[in-house]
C-alpha cells in the first residue's frame, strides 16, 4: 500500500465495528543488504486523533486500513447487507420448516409504494423486504 505524508487513512481495528480515522505522519525508507542484494523496505507511521494522539506504525496495526472513507463504507456494507442476507435466509428457511402448510404464495415479485424512494421485494416465503432506492 502507497500512502502519502499527511493522508488520512481510515482504520477498522479487527473484532470491532468502529472506523478510526488517522494521518499519515511519516514515510520511512529502509535500505537494506542482504547476501549481496539490497532491498527496500517503506513502513508508515500513523496518528491517531483526539485529546490523547498516539503514533503507530502501519505494520503493527491488527485490522483494515482504508485509503478513503468511501472504501471503507463500501466493505462495511457489504458485510452488513451479507449478514442481513444471512439472517433473512436463515429465517425463511426456519418458516418452511416449521409452518410450510401455512405458507402462502405471494402474489407478485415487488411493488412500488408510489413513493420514487421506495420499493417492496418478496424474497420468497412470505417475506417481504423494504428497499430504499436513493
Amino acid at each position: 500500500m502507497k500512502l502519502n505524508v499527511g493522508q488520512i487513512v481510515y482504520v477498522i481495528p479487527d473484532k470491532q465495528t468502529v472506523v478510526y480515522p488517522m494521518r499519515v505522519d511519516e514515510e520511512i525508507t529502509k535500505k537494506i543488504w542482504h547476501a549481496g542484494e539490497i532491498s527496500t523496505e517503506t513502513e508508515y507511521s500513523l496518528k491517531s486523533g483526539g485529546a490523547n494522539p498516539k503514533h503507530y506504525l502501519l505494520s503493527s496495526i491488527q485490522g483494515e486500513v482504508f485509503e478513503s472513507a468511501e472504501h471503507a463504507r463500501t466493505v462495511m456494507l457489504d458485510r452488513a447487507t451479507r449478514s442481513v442476507n444471512k439472517h433473512i435466509e436463515l429465517a425463511v428457511n426456519k418458516a418452511t420448516e416449521w409452518f410450510a402448510e401455512t405458507a402462502a404464495e405471494p402474489e407478485e415479485d415487488s411493488y412500488s409504494t408510489g413513493d420514487s424512494d421506495t420499493a417492496y421485494v418478496d424474497l420468497g416465503n412470505g417475506v417481504k423486504g423494504k428497499l430504499r432506492l436513493s
